[in-house]
């Protein structure tokens, strides 16, 4: 999960600043080869995020300003948030939104196996699986399950069909043959 800073070089590439008060950054955690200003879909990356791994620890990253995330907010509740949420501590130098309205119901990309997640409201999501995959997180299809996996049929289902209409086809041509 990404987490917004409050900072971005949309006003002079490279430059990087907060959005509270435009004073630049005065400390970095760029991995190598970061920042790469990206184009996604049309859109740059220009908002500084703060993501986790656990091969660098805690890095920052470049992102789309539209990017669904949580917030990491400097001096008070002047970073933006879903839902007129703000951010706790704002007596603090660095404070973590805990409102759950900072991020949208997808911001965790809840979805697996390449399913889309769809905010329903701020606190409710859906997932659309690929077929194959089956709800309400896009789990892979059990043989078994009573669940609707998007059309699939399960491989073993599907071999004993094969298997059977060839044993048809043979007994009809022994049969036919006599």
């Amino acid at each position: 999960t990404f987490y917004f800073v409050g900072a971005n070089d949309v006003a002079e590439e490279g430059t990087w600043r907060y959005e509270s008060d435009g004073d630049l950054l005065g400390y970095t955690n760029w991995p190598p080869g970061a920042p790469d200003n990206a184009d996604i879909n049309g859109f740059n990356e220009h908002c500084l995020s703060y993501f986790p791994t656990l091969q660098s620890g805690a890095v920052w990253n470049d992102v789309i300003c539209n990017y669904p995330s949580g917030y990491i907010c400097q001096y008070g509740p002047k970073a933006p948030a879903f839902g007129g949420a703000s951010c706790a501590g704002s007596d603090t130098a660095l404070s973590a939104c805990d409102n759950p309205a900072c991020s949208d119901a997808c911001s965790a990309n809840p979805c697996l196996n390449d399913g889309t997640c769809t905010v329903i409201n701020n606190t409710t999501r859906e997932c659309a699986c690929l077929v194959g995959y089956n709800r309400p997180d896009c789990e892979e299809c059990s043989c078994w399950a009573s669940d609707d996996c998007g059309g699939a049929i399960c491989p073993i289902i599907l071999a004993v069909f094969v298997v059977l209409i060839v044993v048809a086809v043979v007994i009809a041509g022994i049969v036919m043959c006599r």
